[in-house]
């Protein structure tokens, strides 16, 4: 069979996630800050070769131009689920939930772009990358009081 390579290889999508609920979450309300925080994040790996090494590359930056996330995680297709394998293509997908690294999070609003690329293990070849975004800011509840 073969594949259109426009269509595998791919980051179906990504966002933060409520570690309570995993529920989509696109603000950060905090009490005090600065605080060191972690967020949660929810992707999915679309018609990726199982017999592949991935990297991963996630990198979070804020507002003010700092870079607070920039790391590596290794998925390997075979470790995916198998009831989404389509064997007779050699491809799966499947979904995951990572924890950022802890980084600063400063008082007052702050806006963060995350991006993920997706790359190959051994050839570095860029196969995808998509980005999302969230917010942070002070308790409206605790302004009030």
């Amino acid at each position: 069979m073969e594949l259109n390579t426009n269509y595998i290889n791919k980051i179906g999508t990504i966002y933060p996630i409520n570690p309570d609920n995993e529920q989509p979450m696109y603000y950060i309300n905090y009490d005090k800050a600065p605080l060191k925080y972690q967020i949660n994040l929810y992707f999915s790996l679309i018609a990726i070769e199982i017999n592949r090494n991935y990297i991963l590359h996630l990198n979070i930056k804020s507002s003010d131009g700092l870079t607070k996330v920039d790391t590596d995680l290794n998925v390997n297709g075979k470790e995916l689920l198998e009831e989404n394998r389509i064997n007779e293509a050699g491809l799966t997908s499947g979904t995951f939930t990572v924890k950022s690294s802890i980084f600063r999070v400063n008082e007052g609003v702050n806006f963060y772009n995350v991006n993920l690329v997706l790359r190959d293990a051994e050839t570095g070849i860029i196969y995808d990358s998509s980005d999302t975004h969230f917010v942070t800011r002070q308790d409206p509840d605790v302004i009030n009081n």
